[in-house]
């Protein structure tokens, strides 16, 4: 009995020196935790001028052959002509600054809705990693404690087991019962 008891001390030990090396660990992953760096998609994104470069590029062609129909309208030509040469100019422009406008617009609206994803993916990582060493931690102070307890319960049952008065003592119940009696 005292052997078994003995062996039961050291397995307790072995269980609380593990249980708080396993907290200790976990408290230390913890304290050390280190977040993820995630970057955004869009934020490198450039606007494309080409479409406007383009576009711009057509029109002051047109403008040119407007120009030149104007001129050879006369003076009534070019009286008659250059308010919608200046119409059509301003018309070009406007659709120019619009297709810019419109891209700078799609590229502010994603990078807003990458960095929203990218903040929903930190917060479940961490969420879940933070959860993860908690648990651990919880476990390796749990195993702490089941090791104390067995400890204080083996050494308890070498202190029920040793002959303190010379009478002999443990055993199970019955015989501690009949050992009462006599």
């Amino acid at each position: 009995m005292v052997g078994t008891a003995l062996g039961g001390l050291a397995l307790s030990g072995y269980q609380m020196h593990q249980g708080n090396k396993q907290a200790k660990q976990a408290s230390n992953r913890l304290n050390n935790y280190n977040r993820n760096d995630l970057t955004n998609a869009y934020e490198n994104d450039q606007i494309s001028t080409v479409a406007s470069d383009y576009a711009a590029e057509r029109n002051d062609l047109m403008s040119a052959d407007m120009v030149e129909s104007s001129r050879n309208g006369g003076i009534r030509g070019i009286f008659g002509g250059v308010p919608k040469i200046q119409s059509f100019n301003n018309s070009a422009n406007q659709e120019g600054m619009q297709y810019l406008d419109n891209q700078i617009l799609d590229r502010r609206q994603n990078i807003a809705q990458d960095n929203i994803r990218i903040r929903d993916i930190r917060e479940d990582r961490d969420y879940q990693n933070i959860a993860g060493m908690g648990s651990q931690l919880q476990a390796g102070q749990q195993n702490k404690w089941a090791g104390m307890m067995s400890f204080a319960n083996s050494a308890a049952d070498i202190g029920k087991s040793v002959d303190w008065n010379g009478k002999k003592t443990g055993g199970s119940y019955n015989e501690r019962l009949a050992l009462a009696s006599k």
